[in-house]
């Protein structure tokens, strides 16, 4: 398998060089109830970020997939948020592996991946669905309270899944379906999407970057919407 070249010391994102969109993505998040002033709100969330990283990501795709994951994780690290996040990476081609476990954000050290392999959507919600159950089954003694997950599952390419996985991935998280270009199989990531749209965005220059740092913003002030 050939190593494809990682981004340059010149290339790699820096969070003041670049502009967000004019318009922040419509997502549709997650928010507690605020809790009346001067009661503190521990609030917290786990946020999965399920990357393809099949063949069809060879080449100047994977670079910028690399950068626009540290662009999410930037974001959610912002000092407002208040160690708020807890980020899974997985990635995926015909098989699923999970790189990163629910760490916050503010340590995490995205691993840079390496585009190779087929494509299996039901591999990689099975690892997710995991990830999700793993997380929920984990102590929390400091009795944090946990908004639903959210799972950002991007793809370029084409797959199926079973549907008895998406009811039960659905009925335990949050997931916004992300379609890397035009050749992505929309019609299933419509399916996966928790409420039925895809993103849509496009390959060339930094639109992932953009795109992905604009929903760690959305992200953010949602969590900080629950928050007194």
């Amino acid at each position: 398998m050939k190593t494809l070249p990682m981004p340059t010391k010149s290339d790699e994102f820096n969070s003041a060089d670049m502009e967000m969109p004019d318009e922040m993505p419509e997502l549709n998040m997650p928010v507690r109830r605020k809790l009346p002033s001067g009661i503190a709100s521990n609030v917290k969330q786990h946020v999965l970020l399920v990357c393809d990283h099949s063949s069809s990501m060879a080449g100047s795709k994977i670079v910028e997939l690399n950068m626009a994951r540290e662009a999410l994780v930037t974001e959610l690290a912002a000092p407002e948020n208040k160690d708020g996040f807890r980020v899974s990476v997985i990635d995926f081609n015909d098989k699923a592996e999970r790189l990163n476990f629910a760490e916050p954000a503010e340590t995490l050290n995205t691993i840079p991946s390496v585009a190779g392999g087929g494509t299996s959507f039901e591999a990689a919600l099975r690892e997710t669905l995991d990830a999700v159950r793993d997380f929920a089954a984990k102590p929390n003694d400091e009795g944090w309270n946990y908004l639903r997950p959210v799972i950002l599952f991007l793809s370029d390419g084409q797959s199926s899944v079973s549907d008895h996985l998406l009811m039960e991935i659905q009925e335990e998280a949050q997931i916004i379906a992300i379609a890397y270009g035009t050749d992505a199989n929309q019609s299933t990531l419509g399916r996966i999407s928790s409420d039925g749209t895809v993103q849509v965005v496009g390959t060339d220059g930094d639109e992932l970057r953009k795109f992905l740092a604009a929903v760690g913003q959305t992200m953010s002030e949602a969590l900080q919407g629950s928050r007194t």
